[in-house]
């Protein structure tokens, strides 16, 4: 019985931690599909205008194929973290460099003008920047800290569950007690009359 009762209270605690990885996989996650909207936003840009510029278009190569590097570390649990890092400077780069283009220029590069792509590739590096951030934060957190939050839930839910199961119980057993003090009571018979029997006294 303690056994069984050992598993069933670690129920909540396992789930809850299950809950936290699939949580800390979906901020990944989110943060590999940013690197692989800049990605494809840098592969546009440079077949449609910088494929003959000069430093500018090999470095949109270069952008595209170290995000689509660090979304696929992204993956694997054991380069996630070294993966995050990488994405998180790729993205930064990308973010000086886009900045430099609208100002002193960037190797000779300057840009003018707002296009839809600057708008796509201005919200993925960004937000990979700050989708991998969250996750290397998380992860550096200790998993008692991690979990607290959905434990607390799990456990509230499990101390109301044990309340109400609690309070029925208590209830089951008044019943009886009052049952076995008051046999007749409650039982639909009618009570003997002690001078006419059975039959009643009117």
């Amino acid at each position: 019985m303690a056994t069984s009762a050992s598993r069933m209270g670690g129920l909540p605690a396992a789930r809850s931690a299950a809950g936290a990885v699939r949580w800390f996989d979906g901020i990944y996650a989110l943060g590999a599909a940013l690197l692989a909207a800049e990605a494809a936003v840098h592969l546009q840009q440079y077949a449609s205008i910088f494929h003959d510029v000069r430093w500018i278009g090999p470095l949109f190569l270069a952008n595209a194929a170290a995000c689509l590097v660090a979304a696929a570390g992204l993956v694997h649990p054991r380069t996630r973290s070294l993966a995050a890092l990488a994405g998180i400077t790729i993205s930064a780069c990308a973010l000086a460099g886009l900045v430099l283009s609208y100002g002193t220029g960037l190797l000779g590069w300057t840009e003018a003008g707002w296009r839809t792509p600057i708008a796509l590739a201005l919200a993925s590096e960004l937000g990979a920047v700050l989708a991998l951030a969250a996750g290397l934060a998380g992860a550096a957190l200790p998993p008692a800290v991690r979990t607290s939050r959905s434990q607390s839930r799990g456990i509230e839910g499990s101390r109301r569950a044990r309340s109400f199961r609690n309070e029925a119980d208590e209830a089951r057993r008044h019943a009886e007690a009052q049952a076995r003090e008051h046999p007749g009571v409650g039982d639909g018979s009618r009570t003997k009359n002690p001078v006419l029997g059975s039959k009643d006294h009117s």
